[in-house]
């Protein structure tokens, strides 16, 4: 299981949340769920170069099912504002960081995010307001320190008995599967080990709800599946950014 580690209990938030809303594409009662993965979610277990993005499963029979592009990107420092980036020379780089060659349209200031604390960003709320030509959320994820917590959410029904989304591994195809269109959420980030607190913030990624997309993978690539367990075996005030 290739950097997968079980979300258990973070700062009074389990790995199931239940909302006790609705969420936007459906009329029932739903439930968050997450898994939490060693490293970065975008520069590295997703893909390497942003644009390249993406979560993904890889099946048995060699196939690679990519389920979500990224659309964005939020780095935050520690005191819960938006990181003013620089590359090598000292030139700004954007924050958010968007995947403006799928979401053209995207301009970063459909997000917003409330943290639960005035002094922590360890956990929170965000909320996405869409344009008319801009995507849907399916996934997000929260990192601090060198993990991170993929979240999505689910009708109730699916994390009940025999439903896709119960069980010691909730990434699994079938519960990937549920994910249901939201445009807001919570989020906590994974607990420091050393000490048992959650990490502060680092940054939130949202993944868009596209159709999953089948790529074959060649010979060599079931050898890589064997590798990744099929990656499923493995403010202060609510604000728009900038």
């Amino acid at each position: 299981m290739l950097g997968l580690k079980r979300t258990m209990a973070t700062t009074g938030v389990a790995a199931i949340l239940v909302l006790g809303g609705f969420a936007d594409d459906a009329r029932a009662a739903t439930v968050t769920v997450s898994e939490t993965f060693d490293g970065n979610d975008c520069t590295g277990l997703f893909g390497t170069g942003f644009g390249s993005c993406n979560i993904f499963f890889n099946t048995d029979t060699g196939e690679q099912i990519k389920l979500s592009p990224v659309i964005a990107k939020y780095e935050f420092d520690d005191d819960g504002e938006l990181v003013e980036k620089t590359d090598d020379n000292g030139d700004p780089l954007p924050n958010p960081e968007i995947n403006s060659s799928l979401y053209s349209s995207v301009d970063g200031g459909e997000f917003g995010w409330t943290f639960a604390s005035s002094s922590s960003t360890s956990s929170g709320s965000w909320s996405y307001e869409p344009g008319v030509d801009d995507p849907g959320v399916k996934y997000w994820a929260a990192k601090g320190g060198n993990f991170f917590n993929l979240f999505w959410t689910v009708n109730e029904t699916a994390t009940e008995g025999g439903g896709a989304c119960t069980g010691d591994n909730l990434y699994t195809l079938a519960c990937l599967s549920e994910a249901l269109t939201v445009t807001s959420g919570d989020y906590v980030t994974p607990i420091n080990s050393q000490n048992g607190q959650n990490f502060g913030l680092s940054h939130l990624t949202f993944y868009n709800s596209e159709p999953p997309v089948v790529i074959p993978l060649p010979a060599g690539g079931l050898l890589l599946i064997t590798a990744l367990g099929g990656l499923g075996i493995a403010a202060r005030r609510r604000r728009k950014a900038a």
